[in-house]
This record gives structure tokens, C-alpha cells and sequence, in this order.
């Protein structure tokens, strides 16, 4: 049988190991907590929830057409050049698409739009990017990668051959 004494020694020693792992445990915590806000915080930032924007006021909507551009779908052709979808990325929290104009000449050239941009583009007209569709976080091969949603407005004399 073990005396008062043994069973208070044994008593003083388990509080101690309590108190030691109850640190480790709350730093264990803490370390998974600040890794999951940082990574959460990195996404958040990287990539931005906002994909698409109303077509600004100052654009006449009768004067254009709406237009999906994916490597996957035939670009926006005329005589001169076509549109097609190049990379896209995402800067200071805001997705920018980029757009290829090929003339039939061989030339390019590369215009870079942040959601609600517009740019004129020679012998096809003006071009305001409504729309990202970007790649998924995680693969899946049968969902988005670099799409993009744009309104056209033609220059006068410019017809759309496909």
C-alpha cells in the first residue's frame, strides 16, 4: 500500500505534465490555426471571388455583341485579324485577361484588360472584357481554363466572318 506522501509526490508530478502538455497541444493549435489563415489569406488574395462585371454605362448596349473567347471555341474572326484568348492571371487582387489580336499578316498584338476595361482594337473595334472564367485551383479537366467574356463593338465597316 502507498503512503500519503508517495500519492501526494505522484499528485505534484502529474500537475506539471498536465500543464506541459496542454502548452504543446495550445502550440500545436496555434501553429495549425496561423498556417490555415495564411494559406486562406494567400487564395483569398490570388484569387479574387469577383469573375465578372456589368457592362459599363458609358458602352452602348445596341451597338455591340456578346462574345465567349476559349482556346476550345473558334475565335472571333473578321477579314483582317482574329481575337483569341491568351493567358490570364491575377494582379493586386483583380483577374486580367489577355487578349491576342492576329492579323492575317502573321503580326500580334497583346492587350492586357482588367475586369470592366476596354481597348481598341485596329480593324475590329472596341473590345471590353466582362467576364473570367479562370482554371480551377485543382485540376479537373472538365471544368473552366481561361475563358473570357467580352462585348464587342465593331468599327464601321468590320463584319464578323465567324
Amino acid at each position: 500500500m502507498k503512503s500519503t506522501a508517495d500519492e501526494e509526490y505522484a499528485a505534484l508530478m502529474a500537475s506539471p505534465r498536465r500543464r506541459r502538455m496542454r502548452r504543446v497541444f495550445t502550440g500545436c493549435l496555434l501553429v495549425v490555426l496561423l498556417a490555415t489563415a495564411g494559406f486562406g489569406g494567400w487564395l483569398w488574395w490570388t484569387r479574387p471571388l469577383t469573375r465578372e462585371v456589368p457592362l459599363p454605362d458609358r458602352i452602348a448596349t445596341d451597338d455591340g455583341l456578346y462574345a465567349q473567347i476559349h482556346s476550345s471555341i473558334p475565335p472571333i474572326e473578321t477579314d483582317d485579324g482574329r481575337l483569341q484568348s491568351s493567358s490570364m492571371r491575377s494582379e493586386n487582387h483583380e483577374w486580367i485577361g489577355v487578349l491576342k489580336w492576329v492579323r492575317r499578316d502573321g503580326t500580334e498584338e497583346i492587350f492586357e484588360l482588367r475586369l470592366g476595361e476596354t481597348a481598341h482594337i485596329d480593324s475590329l473595334g472596341t473590345v471590353t472584357l466582362l467576364g473570367v472564367n479562370p482554371k480551377p485551383l485543382i485540376p479537373d479537366y472538365n471544368d473552366g481554363g481561361w475563358t473570357y467574356k467580352v462585348y464587342i463593338v465593331l468599327d464601321p465597316g468590320v463584319e464578323i466572318i465567324r
